[in-house]
């Protein structure tokens, strides 16, 4: 999905749903006290609360919505950090396919080096069995002239050379199988958010802000659940399908949240 362009959020002159919801909250008396406070709970929201007085202004809506201010400069802040987040995550779906390539690699690779491994052993060559005498392998590989006369200092010599550069190839290929192996774990380790990842981190940003706006974890049902309305109103205020269903989002996030009185570290 194509996301709204979150430097925009905070500044745009138009109502969001999540304005109308935050404003509805703040009549009803339903965000945490500290939302009472003539001021801003939080210092840093000044700029924003500013920014969004302008946008309102514009808008014709700032009298109507004055009380509500911070809360919805909160607001439009959590849905900027859940795009973040979202675009973020949607690389996961990189990092998964990135991933069955370097298993697949691995995979040829530890096959190709069972291989030559299993063509060494039936050849016995003397590194792998520790013998010092003249091996089939050597004399599989030994050059000989056209009249099947033989030198036989200067065919060993060579056969010994390729025999070695199997030993290597041996050596090459197990490396290749291992780096691969190491690099399809660390970048799997990536894709560590299930289901939809988008839809994921974005309702995950969200529970955080409900969790600071109302001193509450969002509730999981999907009848009379105000954060489900909450997170869907910011989802489709950043640009997300209206209709999708957001049910296993919002469980993953309520088990992923926890209550406190800190502010959200991305503020």
């Amino acid at each position: 999905m194509k996301f709204a362009d979150a430097t925009t959020i905070s500044a745009t002159p138009r109502l969001l749903q999540l304005d109308r919801h935050l404003a509805s909250m703040v009549e009803d008396g339903k965000l945490h006290p500290r939302w009472s406070a003539k001021l801003p709970p939080i210092t840093r929201l000044g700029a924003q609360g500013d920014a969004v007085m302008t946008a309102l202004a514009l808008g014709g809506e700032a009298e109507r919505f004055k009380r509500a201010v911070p809360a919805i400069a909160f607001g439009r802040r959590s849905i900027e950090v859940a795009i973040h987040r979202a675009m973020t995550a949607a690389e996961q779906r990189e990092f998964k396919a990135i991933a069955a390539e370097w298993e697949s690699l691995s995979a040829f690779a530890g096959d190709a080096a069972k291989a030559t491994k299993k063509l060494l052993t039936e050849l016995r060559y003397d590194k792998l069995v520790g013998s010092p005498s003249i091996t089939p392998i050597l004399g599989f590989l030994e050059n000989r002239d056209p009249i099947g006369r033989i030198d036989y200092d200067e065919t060993r010599a060579s056969a010994q050379i390729k025999a070695d550069a199997l030993v290597m190839a041996l050596a090459v290929l197990s490396d290749i199988a291992h780096q691969s192996e190491q690099m399809g774990a660390r970048v799997r380790s990536k894709s560590d958010n299930p289901g939809e990842p988008e839809k994921n981190a974005f309702v995950q940003s969200m529970a955080e802000a409900w969790v600071f706006l109302t001193g509450r974890l969002p509730g999981t049902g999907s009848a009379r659940n105000p954060f489900m309305d909450f997170a869907l109103g910011a989802w489709q205020d950043a640009g997300g399908d209206p209709d999708a269903p957001m049910r296993n989002a919002v469980k993953l996030a309520r088990q992923n949240t926890v209550l406190s009185d800190s502010p959200p570290d991305w503020i």
